[in-house]
């Protein structure tokens, strides 16, 4: 990528609609970073989007505590325990 969000000029949108896909799990650095921009823009695009709290990392634990707050509003908040759970459940 390019960009802070991993769609910012790329076809990305394209293959995974291609490939029928609609949900999305986040991980990775920086919290407030590029796992910020990415979630953001896959929600504006009308993704189902899941960040895996304990998944990602910031510069310090407050700002990714903040951002994961902040990322509420538009995404599910799970740990990863309770992705991997959720996966053997279904």
């Amino acid at each position: 990528k390019i960009a802070y969000s991993a769609f910012y000029m790329t076809r990305m949108e394209w293959v995974l609609r291609k490939a029928g896909i609609d949900t999305l799990v986040f991980t990775g650095i920086v919290t407030n970073g590029g796992v910020a921009s990415t979630l953001r823009d896959a929600h504006v695009r009308d993704f189902h989007c899941i960040l895996l709290e304990d998944g990602c990392a910031a510069f310090s634990d407050d700002v990714h505590r903040t951002n994961v707050a902040a990322l509420r509003s538009v995404a599910e908040v799970m740990t990863c325990a309770d992705f991997i759970a959720a996966l053997k459940a279904r």
